[in-house]
């Protein structure tokens, strides 16, 4: 079995809850934020070209949205900017 850094985090947490309940909120936030990062890297993304200003989406591994973006865009450069 491989042990991922989910993992990690959850034994970690198990073994802090009783002596620190504060510590359990913040190893939930941090695998939370691991957890955005990691499907943010192995998701998929799409344009929308349909729509003025385009519409960049980003899925997480399970296809929810995990963000949108306006993208606006000329002959040297794009940008984005985020709406969710």
């Amino acid at each position: 079995m491989k042990f991922t850094m989910s993992m990690y985090l959850r034994s970690l947490s198990t073994k802090t809850t009783a002596a620190t309940p504060a510590s359990q909120d913040s190893l939930t936030t941090i695998l939370s934020l691991l957890t955005d990062v990691h499907d943010a890297q192995l998701g998929t993304w799409s344009v929308d070209k349909t729509q003025d200003p385009k519409v960049m989406t980003f899925k997480r591994l399970d296809g929810t949205v995990l963000a949108t973006f306006q993208v606006a865009e000329d002959s040297n450069s794009a940008a984005r900017t985020a709406t969710t």
